[in-house]
């Protein structure tokens, strides 16, 4: 369908209708973020897609999606979803999928609905709202900007898809085995410092997952998803270790942590081992700080997917020079 900008009839904010919106705005996203699209994403938009056909021909209970749209002339031209995460008392907002017709763009509307996203999570009484922005996008960087959002991380997502890189010399001392109990104590210390619990929220990554036990093991066993893990050691000094982690998604996590002084040198020693010894068929991600391991990731055969800015907005700091309101009244949004 062919959209104008130019029309006599307002536009509309309005909150995310499940039941009569979910088609239109998966066809939304994936025009606005193709480009990008990995094979989770598309896997999300085919899912977006079935889930709308089974509210609508089954009758469904309604799901309970939060966020926003903008309509036009009864086509839905923006949007922007909401995730809420909640860990004990604190409860946070990931604002995700904002998204604007390319012929619209430039109109303020992303603005909009961003400034609509954090005035609801506000009044649902959640902590903060987050966001991700890829490195890439200095636009969309500008504009959370300016509406406050401030960078607390820049995280780099590698893939490995099945070329065994470099390699590794056999004579530099490195060996590789099998993860012992001994070695948690290490592997949490690192696993802390590679995906702290600031980011943990909003990572798939559970350290209690990995912790050695039977009774970690017995649940795997029974899920049909046993995690592996390996360490490194270098004339028996331990270096770093890995867990490689299978997901119904397209690719499996290898969730790495090494000693922070020999970095690179352990990074390579894994991943090269996974790749050349242990013959792994599945595609696998890594997620791991920006600009840090990068020389051994290249070395080892992997690619940089993208790299996300992690920005967030406390919500317990008046909103009123920004968004427009009266921090004292209400500030709902929806009709």
């Amino acid at each position: 369908m062919t959209y104008s900008a130019q029309s006599a009839r307002p536009v509309q904010l309005r909150l995310l209708n499940t039941y009569k919106d979910l088609y239109q705005v998966a066809n939304l996203v994936e025009m606005c973020f193709a480009s990008n699209m990995d094979e989770d994403g598309r896997m999300y938009i085919r899912q977006m897609r079935r889930v709308a056909r089974e509210i609508q021909l089954l009758r469904l209970p309604m799901l309970r999606l939060e966020g926003f749209v903008w309509e036009h002339q009864g086509e839905i031209i923006g949007n922007v979803a909401l995730i809420p995460f909640v860990e004990g008392a604190r409860k946070r907002y990931l604002i995700a999928n904002v998204a604007v017709h390319p012929h619209f763009r430039r109109q303020g509307i992303a603005r909009r609905m961003t400034q609509a996203a954090v005035l609801y999570a506000r009044n649902k009484g959640a902590e903060s709202c987050w966001l991700q922005v890829r490195d890439d996008n200095p636009g969309a960087i500008e504009l959370y900007r300016s509406l406050n959002f401030r960078e607390r991380a820049r995280r780099t997502t590698w893939y490995w898809e099945g070329s065994p890189g470099e390699g590794i010399r056999p004579d530099n001392g490195l060996k590789i085995t099998q993860r012992i109990s001994q070695d948690w104590r290490c592997q949490q210390e690192w696993l802390d410092q590679i995906y702290p619990r600031s980011l943990r929220w909003n990572l798939s990554l559970d350290i209690d997952r990995l912790k050695p036990g039977l009774v970690n093991r017995l649940q795997q066993i029974l899920r049909h998803q046993a995690i592996s893990h390996w360490a490194v050691r270098d004339h028996g000094h331990l270096l770093g270790l890995a867990s490689l982690e299978p997901t119904q998604m397209a690719t499996d996590n290898l969730w790495v942590a090494c000693r922070p002084d020999v970095e690179n040198t352990a990074l390579l020693g894994l991943l090269s081992y996974l790749w050349e010894k242990v013959g792994y068929r599945r595609p696998v991600s890594i997620n791991y700080p920006y600009g840090r391991g990068e020389e051994s990731f290249l070395r080892a055969g992997c690619t940089p997917h993208n790299t996300l800015i992690w920005m967030e907005l406390p919500l317990s700091e008046p909103l009123a020079r920004d968004y427009g309101v009266d921090n004292e009244t209400d500030h709902s949004t929806a009709d």
